[in-house]
């Protein structure tokens, strides 16, 4: 009953439908956050930007290990436990009597996948025109506040696909370099995706990551 008025939903007005799956999908990610172990969040970041050498008096500093967390949390969020199940699923599990547009969303987030893009045009009403450079596959994703200045540039992103076909963004827009690019598709295989997309994630947020450890006071 509750897919049936889910597409009953989508067929009235898709492009409705999708933006009210957009901002259940916004508010279900950061609850998953809650199921993550911030432990292990704190001891990744920390790694990542080497811990005891960050100068806890340098204003930088803030930002960095900001920036370090809120990646560390992404991965956690996402990433399988020794059991095999996510923060996701463990979400999932707490809202198992959704229905509707809730029980929607949450699906899309399970199926969430980690990918390298390349925007290539603006379509309408929030629609953009997307290339996956790692499987070669073109698509679209509703996203509204995308600046016109990332057309033509790689991006990392999460994708949750939507019934009609195309996807919304599950976190923050990654602008990548040349050299994060190259870090990132190194995990591909040509044409078929990622063997191991977390591990391709978890890379990209090491990288990106230390470099913003140029906030460590000089000595």
């Amino acid at each position: 009953m509750a897919t049936k008025r889910a597409k009953t939903a989508e067929a009235q007005d898709p492009l409705q439908y999708a933006r009210r799956l957009e901002e259940l999908i916004a508010e279900l990610c950061v609850e998953a956050m809650s199921f993550a172990a911030r432990s292990k969040v704190e001891e990744t970041a920390y790694q990542w930007l080497g811990g005891p050498d960050l100068d806890p008096d340098d204003p930088r500093s803030v930002d960095a290990v900001a920036e370090a967390l809120l990646r560390a949390l992404e991965i956690a969020t996402f990433a399988p436990s020794f059991t095999g199940t996510t923060a996701i699923d463990r979400l999932a599990r707490r809202r198992k009597s959704a229905d509707g547009e809730a029980r929607a969303a949450l699906e899309a987030l399970k199926q969430a996948s980690f990918r390298i893009l390349r925007i290539s045009s603006p379509e309408r009403q929030g629609l953009h025109r997307v290339e996956d450079l790692v499987t070669c596959e073109a698509f679209s994703i509703l996203a509204d506040e995308i600046p016109a200045a990332a057309v033509g540039l790689s991006n990392a992103e999460r994708l949750c696909p939507l019934p009609s076909g195309n996807f919304v963004i599950a976190g923050p827009l990654t602008p990548l370099d040349d050299g994060a690019l190259e870090v990132a598709t190194g995990f591909a295989r040509s044409g078929r995706g990622f063997a191991n997309p977390e591990r391709a994630a978890q890379r990209l947020s090491i990288g990106m990551s230390c470099a913003m450890a140029l906030c460590k006071s000089p000595h």
